[in-house]
């Protein structure tokens, strides 16, 4: 609808994706299903009160709907099941998993609805434009996610599977009064305020402020408490706690200037300047970064909502199947998931300055800083830690490796130690907090030529350094949480995505042939178009993992354990075929030598225990130990131990190796051809990655698996062509 006044318009959009038959390696057919729907819907009405004000109003709905689930209804049926010696395995969603029955963290799905209703008014009044907005939503979030609810269970040989004597029985269940599935439902404030100000001709001011009030996403899981205290009497080991005040400080300022310093064009400062071709630019800004539900669904799925039950191993598959109710002993010593009680949205202060300078009509060159400071990230802390303590075997020390160290015999059941956590009556807590911080540096340089005469790139290339305390709050645990609780600032480090050098760009060429294609011979050579995009960076950092805790530094996430540096190697500058190829000739000489050793020794009865003699070589991060287990298949075991005896953690610091870089250049080719006045038929080939570079990934870290390095066992990518043909009219 339109008038001279006014402008009113309406927007409907829809999607829907489907995917089947991945996520299940065997048995054929018994793969997973799954589906992205999004819909969305707009009105915008646009109004000139005067010549000088006018207003935008919105009304907003949009809903995204996600599922995945098992191909077959009956997979579902049953607990997730794994056969370690028939390979059998994998309890969680994976393209790899061969186990039965449906992955324990599946049926997953969410619906999502946002409702928006929006308002901006802008001013002109002389050197001023002022603009003001308030923007309301509601967000509600429906999960269909309960990870292991219908219970996981591990055999060790089909023999046990048949006798369901299980290595491990879990299932997970909600307390009384509590839910299969939340629903969590905000309603959100953002308003702004800002004015562009045109101080003189060459010079304009920005500067402004915003609010953001992000709502209270945890109101669900304070009601969702109070009904399961009521059913255990107001017991306060049941009680949700930390509970996390509503954020409402998130005051954004922001100030800007734009400068075109007009100088005579002669001379150094003319030069530089080219009269009236440099434009400086500028400011700071604070931002901060969107609230996201999922810490609300960790919460959610651990203890005081759930309660996770480790069952007999014995009739596991009876006594699985028929646990419906919690079984609550203990509830003190059940695992927390919480957030800290000032849990608030992490802040982001940025500045910037940037020289634009035109060299030529069509050709622009820019320069500029970037300084970005992150403070109150999300991080993912160990809350009861267990103290430190002496490694060995005996009262007082630390082993949870399996493996006595005095004798290198194993360690009878019942005698892996650990010392007890900083609150021994209380059992792990993992703490969702903003204790992390972050720094970027970035210098950018960029040369870009508009079209003209059929030709047009830019090139941009990008220095830069990210160092943070965390990278993100879930996944990896080497840049989600810390090491060591006691120290978390031997965490700083490179960031997970730092990558120094980034050089990239694009380039469009229309042959100058033919250009009007009169005649058949025009119309086959001309309307030929060429283009390019190439990106060349430097690969992204990756920490070495010991494989193990040894001494319960991090319970709840040991993976996060780092071993020692044994070698004065500068890593960090090499790339990792050279350091695998290293790594594997330093471990095939420690091998050797204990064979050696072991061939040499003098006949008689076999006694279990270390290998005698001169220590092993070391290898890149551990000082291998051969370990006598007069086994007949195997006799001697070489342990690659990257922590020594009285060590808590190693000594090797985050981050401190990186994956090859990314060499990637696409080309198209387009061929227009004009049939009429508005009619044109189009042939075009991409051609991705076109050069077939090899672009690894990240290889395994973790020092004692077969895969350490080992950068050919990731997916280098490979070339892809694509051909299409569209008619235009």
């Amino acid at each position: 609808l339109y008038n001279e006044n006014n402008l009113v318009y309406g927007r409907y959009r829809y999607s829907y994706e489907f995917t089947s038959g991945i996520g299940q390696v065997t048995p054929p057919g018994l793969g997973t299903k799954g589906g992205n729907e999004a819909k969305a819907a707009v009105i915008v009405w646009t109004t000139s009160l005067t010549s000088a004000i006018s207003n935008e109003a919105m009304i907003a709905w949009k809903n995204f709907q996600a599922d995945r689930d098992g191909i077959d209804p009956d997979s579902a049926a049953i607990p997730s099941i794994q056969i370690n010696d028939l390979g059998m395995l994998g309890a969680l969603w994976s393209p790899g998993r061969t186990a039965i029955g449906l992955a324990a963290n599946l049926p997953a799905g969410y619906i999502n609805d946002t409702y928006q209703i929006s308002d901006a008014i802008s001013i002109s009044k002389g050197n001023h434009s002022f603009k003001f907005g308030v923007d309301l939503r509601r967000t509600d979030v429906k999960s269909f996610f309960f990870p292991s609810g219908r219970g996981s269970l591990v055999y060790t040989t089909l023999s046990d599977f048949v006798n369901d004597v299980a290595e491990t029985a879990t299932k997970t269940l909600p307390l009384a009064g509590g839910d299969f599935f939340p629903f969590y439902r905000r309603h959100e404030f953002y308003s702004y305020a800002q004015d562009q100000w045109r101080i003189m001709p060459n010079l304009t001011l920005t500067y402004g402020v915003r609010y953001e009030y992000p709502g209270d996403s945890f109101k669900y899981l304070r009601g969702l408490n109070k009904r399961i205290l009521s059913f255990y009497n107001n017991h306060p080991d049941f009680r949700f706690s930390p509970e996390p005040k509503t954020d409402v400080n998130n005051w954004m300022p922001r100030v800007g200037f734009n400068w075109n310093p007009k100088t005579r064009g002669n001379g150094i400062i003319g030069f530089i300047t080219g009269a009236q071709k440099l434009v400086l630019s500028g400011g700071y800004a604070r931002t901060y970064d969107p609230y996201f539900f999922n810490i609300n669904t960790n919460v959610f799925h651990s203890f005081p909502f759930v309660a996770p039950q480790q069952l007999s191993r014995t009739n596991a598959f009876t006594t699985l199947i028929n646990a419906t109710i919690p079984n609550i002993s203990n509830p003190r010593m059940l695992d927390r998931g919480v957030v800290s009680d000032g849990l608030r949205a992490p802040a982001t202060d940025q500045i910037s300055l940037n020289a634009s300078r035109e060299l030529s009509s069509n050709l622009i060159f820019k320069v500029g800083y970037i300084r970005t400071l992150g403070t109150g990230l999300f991080q993912t802390v160990d809350g009861n830690p267990h103290t430190p303590c002496l490694f060995g075997t005996g009262p007082g020390t630390c082993n949870t490796s399996g493996i006595d160290r005095n004798t290198g015999v194993p360690l009878p059941p019942g005698q892996l130690i650990t010392n007890p956590r900083t609150d021994p009556s209380r059992g792990a807590t993992m703490i969702r907090a903003n204790s992390a911080s972050s720094t970027y540096d970035a210098l950018q340089v960029s040369l870009e030529k508009r079209l003209g005469r059929g030709f047009s790139f830019a090139v941009h290339y990008t220095w830069s350094s990210s160092i943070d305390t965390a990278s993100e709050i879930f996944g990896d645990a080497q840049d989600s949480g810390t090491q060591d609780a006691f120290d978390r600032n031997a965490d700083r480090a490179r960031s997970r995505f730092d990558q120094p050098h980034r050089l990239s760009g694009n380039m469009v060429f229309e042959l100058p042939f033919f250009r009007k294609q009169k005649g058949p011979i025009a119309k086959l050579f001309g309307g030929w178009q060429i283009n390019t995009l190439f990106n060349f960076q430097t690969g992204v950092p990756f920490t070495p993992s010991n494989g193990s805790d040894p001494t319960g530094a991090n319970a709840l996430a040991p993976s996060a354990i780092r071993p020692n540096v044994y070698t004065s190697l500068d890593l960090s500058g090499m790339s990792v075929a050279d350091l695998y190829l290293i790594d594997q000739q330093l471990r095939a000489q420690a091998i050797a030598q204990a064979e050696q050793i072991f061939n040499n020794l003098p006949p008689g009865a076999c006694v279990p225990g270390w290998l005698p003699g001169p220590p092993l070589p070391f290898t890149l991060f551990s000082a291998p130990r051969g370990r006598i287990t007069c086994h007949p298949n195997v006799p001697l075991v070489v342990d690659f131990i990257g922590i020594l005896e009285g060590q808590r953690v190693g000594n090797a610091g985050r981050n401190i190796l990186r994956s090859d870089g990314v060499r990637l250049i696409d080309i198209g080719i387009i061929k227009n051809t004009r049939l009429g006045q508005n009619v044109r038929a189009q042939i075009w080939a991409n051609f991705f990655n076109a050069f077939n570079s090899r672009n690894f990934g990240i290889p395994s870290g973790t020092i004692n698996s077969p895969g350490f390095l080992d950068q050919w066992a990731t997916d280098g990518g490979n070339r892809r062509i694509i051909f299409g043909v569209r008619l235009v009219y």
